[in-house]
């Protein structure tokens, strides 16, 4: 009973103190913290929005249309066999490694809630799913950053790799006895499912969105806070991912980039807490998946360079380039001209029935 009542008091303490620490640095920095604020608010509107809203109402749309399913089906033997896991939760996991940060985690709450998935199932998705999507590793760090699209292929590769990895290992931690995946026989209105996948899209972009407006803000206060010029990076790098590799670009090699993507920073861990809490993960698995899954993206990066060497240019600047190459995303549009198309089409039929 003592015990109890000291961690209480413990967390409050640390709170009220996080509370003092907050306000402090508010009133010392409040020019730093606006100009952070509207660097986020920027970010999110040229940035992530464009980026990972197409990506977000895409997965979401697989989930509810009955994508998952059947692709689930046909796949099942083959996921058993090698991930000790169901066509449905191994579909996730590689459709995890193109969509972006946030998106395997939101598909692994979602197929959890809907008993699609078991709990197990659920969580292994979670600790091998959290990856940087081919737009940002290829496109922002390869191509613009380091100015060499095969390092960006090489990084994007070392990723994947490192959490399919994960996905295999985790098949002798978390992997359970599972029931035949039935078939599913339930009718799917593809308008209705369109209409919630844009909904559901719409309140987690909100919430990724808030998370980074509220890490701009800090990271702008570090910067300006003065200190070894070190330590700083790597408080950058370790807060938040895409700072981290653009300021650290002409600094470092490929192979300290792939341990910042497999990393992910605490932004990215924040907007997928939720969902690791709604499937019951424990916060120690998670943040060891994040360690392993850098230090294997490193290695495995370090291999590929060695087998397929290239060279990479000084980056001067990251903020200006990233909005730009993710503003533009041609999967995420023809996606989202396909989903209107389908949308289109569901309606008419309706009318004739």
């Amino acid at each position: 009973m003592k015990r109890y009542k000291i961690n209480e008091n413990t967390k409050i303490i640390f709170c009220i103190s996080l509370c003092i620490i907050a306000s402090g640095l508010l009133l010392v920095f409040p020019q730093n913290c606006a100009d952070g604020v509207r660097r986020g608010l920027r970010l999110c509107a040229e940035t992530m929005v464009p980026s990972l809203f197409p990506f977000l109402v895409l997965s979401s749309f697989i989930l509810s249309s009955g994508i998952t399913d059947f692709a689930g089906e046909k796949t099942d033997r083959i996921f058993r066999k090698i991930f000790r896991c169901s066509g449905i939760c191994g579909c996730t996991i590689f459709f995890s490694l193109f969509a972006g940060f946030p998106v395997g985690c939101s598909m692994a709450s979602e197929l959890y809630s809907k008993n699609k998935i078991t709990q197990s199932e659920a969580r292994r998705i979670a600790l091998s799913s959290v990856n940087a999507g081919p737009a940002f590793v290829i496109g922002a760090v390869g191509t613009m950053m380091l100015s060499s699209f095969r390092a960006g292929v090489i990084l994007f590769v070392s990723l994947s790799l490192s959490s399919l990895i994960i996905a295999f290992l985790s098949r002798f931690i978390l992997a359970e006895n599972m029931p035949v995946t039935k078939k599913s026989t339930r009718s799917v209105s593809i308008s209705q499912s369109l209409v919630s996948s844009v909904y559901n899209a719409s309140k987690s972009m909100f919430s990724i969105c808030a998370w980074i407006i509220l890490f701009s803000c800090l990271i702008n206060i570090i910067s300006y806070s003065g200190g070894n010029e070190k330590f700083i990076l790597s408080l950058k790098a370790f807060f938040e991912v895409s700072t981290g590799c653009a300021e650290l670009a002409n600094k470092e090699s490929p192979v300290v980039l792939a341990a910042i993507l497999g990393w992910s920073g605490l932004c990215v861990h924040c907007q997928v807490f939720p969902y690791i809490l709604r499937i019951g993960l424990k916060a120690k698995y998670f943040f060891c998946s994040r360690i392993l899954h850098a230090m294997l993206s490193s290695v495995i990066c370090h291999l590929l360079l060695k087998i397929f060497p290239c060279a990479v240019s000084v980056f001067s600047s990251g903020t200006e380039t990233i909005t730009k190459i993710f503003a533009v995303s041609a999967p995420a549009a023809a996606g989202l001209i396909l989903m209107c198309a389908i949308f289109i089409l569901d309606l008419d039929t309706s009318k004739k029935v």
